[in-house]
């Protein structure tokens, strides 16, 4: 995860962070996994209903015989806590904001594996390119 973490940060690939960078980051993993509490929920469509109006969407739904609409989170201790950190430490707070999305992608990629679906597409939501 600490490569992702970094890809969240900004940080070019051939650039290695110093030991206190990747400390903080494991720091940050750590703690958003003691206080996170994924959930999720989802619902299976047949119909594409109003999401084929918009162009972003019809190149990821064009074909598809179905499609999820998926909610998930860590809860809200993960943006409380962020909160606090935003007021003490915001170099740390920036480092556990990307912790917690990183976290919240692999909580979501571990829920996928587990759906009762033969073949899933590419999962995209808000803040995803377009």
């Amino acid at each position: 995860m600490l490569r992702d973490v970094l890809r969240y940060l900004g940080y070019p690939s051939n650039i290695e962070p110093d030991d206190e960078v990747r400390n903080l980051i494991q720091q940050a993993l750590q703690e958003v996994a003691a206080c996170s509490q994924f959930n999720y929920r989802y619902a299976q469509y047949r119909d594409a209903f109003d999401f084929m109006h918009h162009e972003g969407y019809q190149q990821y739904l064009s074909g598809a015989e179905s499609f999820l609409l998926c909610a998930t989170t860590l809860g809200t201790s993960v943006d409380r806590q962020l909160k606090r950190w935003q007021v003490r430490d915001m170099r740390y707070a920036v480092i556990f904001d990307a912790a917690a999305s990183v976290y919240l992608e692999h909580q979501a990629d571990d829920f996928e594996k587990h759906l009762p679906f033969e073949q899933l597409g590419f999962r995209f939501c808000p803040g995803y390119g377009n």
